[in-house]
């Protein structure tokens, strides 16, 4: 993220108006639209796993409260790993790829968990979910950042921060599908969905991909 200059005080401003700005500067910019749904859809279909974790701990593959305690680990540990991978790529020139690519493996590896015959493989492609889907979140972070004016910035990075928000409501329509037709595909088709959303939202915003 490059360094920028504090964005000088304009006076008293409009609470409301700063946002409708912010969301038609978004709105007008191809990239930072596309960076923002990026940003926030894949996410939502992604962490419906955070909540029905518990489910395969218990149910299906019954390991109790310390194997629950590695399955909530392992996507840290791989997402610490992913972020470190990502601070040192530093000036990779296809950092828009990065995010592309970084966001269908992580759906396909939460769908991979979610059908894993075994918990240890399912450990593993949890860990490995949890890498591609932090080298997806910081690669799109730092662009916003990078990207957009600092006279719009602070309107515009708190769209972005607001998609941590939002993911955690797809843990009500996620508990009422486990309800139905269990945990086990519950994750996998919110995995199959995010890798598809990561895929449909670089057809629509093409621009990602030269980032």
């Amino acid at each position: 993220v490059p360094r920028q200059p504090i964005a000088p005080h304009t006076g008293r401003r409009d609470v409301f108006g700063d946002l409708r700005e912010g969301m038609a500067y978004s709105y007008r910019q191809p990239a930072v639209f596309g960076l923002l749904l990026l940003g926030t859809v894949p996410l939502f279909f992604a962490m419906t796993y955070v909540a029905l974790l518990p489910i395969f701990a218990e149910n299906v593959w019954h390991v109790g409260a310390s194997g629950f305690g590695i399955l909530a680990a392992a996507p840290g540990i791989g997402g610490f790993l992913g972020a470190l991978g990502v601070a040192s790529a530093g000036r990779y020139q296809y950092k828009g790829r990065l995010m592309i690519v970084g966001t269908v493996l992580y759906g396909l590896m939460l769908a991979a968990f979610a059908l894993s015959p075994t918990y240890h493989l399912g450990v593993l492609c949890l860990a490995m979910a949890g890498a591609a889907g932090v080298a997806s979140s910081a690669t799109v972070g730092s662009l916003v950042q990078a990207i957009i004016p600092v006279e719009v910035s602070g309107r515009v990075m708190s769209f972005y921060q607001m998609s941590y928000g939002i993911s955690g409501l797809s843990a009500l329509p996620a508990g009422a599908l486990a309800a139905s037709f269990g945990a086990p595909v519950t994750i996998a088709l919110c995995g199959i969905l995010t890798a598809v959303s990561g895929v449909a939202i670089a057809r629509l915003r093409p621009v990602l991909l030269t980032l």
